[in-house]
């Protein structure tokens, strides 16, 4: 349960019920201001939004191209082990440790292809989702201020399952609001990038040399 959200809650409540008791009785209609609150969704927007389902589909394919250049190297590794333990018993001393050598460095490249892959997968999450996340809040700020709410909460706190809020009635719900908002706002557009894994070669010494030559 989210204690620090209900506190924060409750003590806006009282701070307000403190603000009312306190007023005479001829300033009490300016005073009593409504304390208008409402949520939104984000998982049903998402799901329903077509650009954040395009965005999905991307990433989807972009994991899955990281996990077949994981599975590959890692595929390498074992088929050149089996291969080794084959033929150790036939090898000379000096063979086995060149064999160990090439086997360990290979061992290392897997290691670092899997932290490169995890990294990459972050950053394309990152790139293709923030941009998105940050046109919704734009947009539940500006149905905030227009229906003059006081707070909007997301239904469901970030990272995890359980629901920020107990109870809630339909009538606070802004997610449709906000879907609406979006579907008419322009798309976003994110040029897609091939994904880049292990060692990266200059591609600028060509220009570099096409240059020299042309001079």
């Amino acid at each position: 349960m989210n204690y620090k959200f209900l506190s924060f809650l409750v003590l806006i409540i009282c701070m307000r019920t403190s603000v009312k008791a306190d007023v005479a009785p001829e300033a009490a209609p300016k005073a009593a201001a409504v304390l208008k609150i409402g949520y939104v969704d984000v998982g049903y927007v998402l799901e329903q939004l077509p650009e954040a389902k395009k965005r999905v589909m991307d990433l989807t394919s972009f994991d899955k191209q990281m996990e077949n250049q994981v599975k590959s190297k890692h595929k390498e590794f074992q088929e050149k082990m089996a291969s080794f333990q084959e033929e150790k018993d036939k090898l000379t001393q000096a063979q086995q440790n060149q064999r160990h050598a090439e086997l360990t460095k290979l061992q290392e490249a897997v290691q670092e292809l899997c932290m490169t892959a995890s990294h990459k997968i972050q950053q394309k999450h990152h790139e293709l989702m923030e941009p998105l996340h940050a046109r919704m809040r734009e947009v539940i700020r500006k149905v905030a201020e227009e229906g003059s709410y006081t707070f909007v909460f997301s239904k469901e706190a970030s990272g995890i399952k359980e629901s920020v809020l107990l109870f809630a009635q339909k009538s606070f719900d802004l997610s449709e609001l906000v879907l609406e908002r979006l579907k008419k706002e322009a798309p976003l557009v994110v040029e897609a990038k091939p994904p880049v894994v292990g060692d990266r070669k200059d591609t600028k010494a060509p220009a570099k040399a096409a240059t020299e030559k042309k001079k």
